[in-house]
């Protein structure tokens, strides 16, 4: 028997329907395939961020405690070993782990140090009396050590930058850190810091930033510049 006509064009309807209905739900889940893809991706990179971080305060302790047996990352062949923890960030040159200065990213490495009598008679000398008069930074935070790793445009330093430069390994010199105040930290330490950090004692700070616009396959999330700090 024939199929009544009303009942083939049921069957076209419904047909139509479910072309449009998969459309619509094919559409939905590729979006959501897409989101998970950027999502995962960045997720990779913010743990390698993280990773590499705290690798870097790890090295920048061992080489406060014992300069001669620590890791000195003012070297370029100290910092490309450090970047082999996160390659996917884009802070190295191509086909190597040296920094890229046009890279994705900058690491910011400082020694914070607060001044006190000790420091003031090793920097001052016997000229120190005790007060800011003689000993400016007395009582103050100050950049003892700072290291720049990749790309300065990316990010500054929440604590500002030392108006002395720094020698070759990253270091100002004990009269500088007690005489110009331009080399006091700009930002506010964290409390948690600040109440350990007491007189003649210093932390150290891993600071990151890394531009993750360029690194989203599908830009379905606003990933823009992911920054962490460790300290210790």
């Amino acid at each position: 028997m024939n199929a009544k006509p009303e009942n083939k064009r049921r069957r076209a309807r419904q047909s139509g329907n479910m072309m449009l209905e998969f459309a619509v739900v094919s559409s939905t889940l590729l979006f959501l395939l897409a989101g998970s893809v950027d999502v995962g991706m960045s997720l990779i990179r913010s743990l390698q961020a993280s990773e590499m971080v705290r690798d870097a305060n790890i090295l920048q302790v061992d080489y406060a405690v014992a300069p001669s047996d620590g890791v000195n990352l003012a070297l370029e062949s100290t910092q490309a070993v450090l970047l082999r923890v996160a390659p996917s960030l884009g802070m190295a040159q191509s086909g190597t782990y040296d920094p890229n200065t046009s890279g994705n990213g900058v690491m910011i490495l400082t020694k914070i140090y607060n001044v006190g009598p000790i420091e003031c008679s090793v920097g001052i000398g016997t000229s120190f009396d005790g007060t800011t008069k003689t000993c400016p930074n007395l009582g103050s935070y100050v950049i003892m050590r700072r290291i720049t790793i990749g790309n300065t445009s990316q990010g500054t330093s929440l604590f500002g930058n030392p108006s002395d430069t720094p020698n070759s390994n990253g270091n100002l010199t004990d009269y500088q850190v007690c005489e110009d105040t331009g080399n006091q930290i700009s930002g506010t330490l964290p409390s948690t810091i600040s109440t350990t950090v007491t007189t003649d004692n210093y932390t150290l700070v891993s600071e990151l930033y890394v531009n993750m616009s360029s690194m989203t396959l599908f830009h379905i999330i606003d990933a823009n510049t992911l920054y962490i700090r460790n300290f210790s």
